[in-house]
């Protein structure tokens, strides 16, 4: 039998500016579709980008552990565009490979 409650989760960590260290949920299914479907509004007015953006980035860091519900102007506060992709692309590349192993 498969006991689901004995594989160990991974969490990513990120330490914000103000010192607080975030430990964020694997994305969900519907993240990971909501990701693939992003693509598709690259034609989009970059306003439109950007917030389809920070609302995504509003889902990940509101699955975090330490209990602290966050508002889309927070996410905008602490992640420039620069910063959020940085980090969009290093949380992702944790959880894949965490699927890997």
């Amino acid at each position: 039998m498969l006991d689901l409650s004995k594989i160990k989760q991974e969490y990513y960590k990120i330490k914000l500016a103000d010192g607080t260290v975030l430990k964020l949920k694997k994305p969900t299914q519907a993240m990971l579709i909501t990701l693939y479907d992003m693509k598709d509004i690259a034609d989009s007015e970059d306003i439109e980008i950007l917030d389809k953006l920070y609302e995504f980035l509003l889902r990940i860091f509101n699955r975090n552990l330490n209990n602290i519900i966050y508002t889309k102007d927070d996410i905008q506060e602490i992640l420039d565009i620069k910063t959020a992709m940085i980090f969009l692309q290093d949380y992702f590349d944790f959880h894949y490979k965490q699927l890997g192993e």
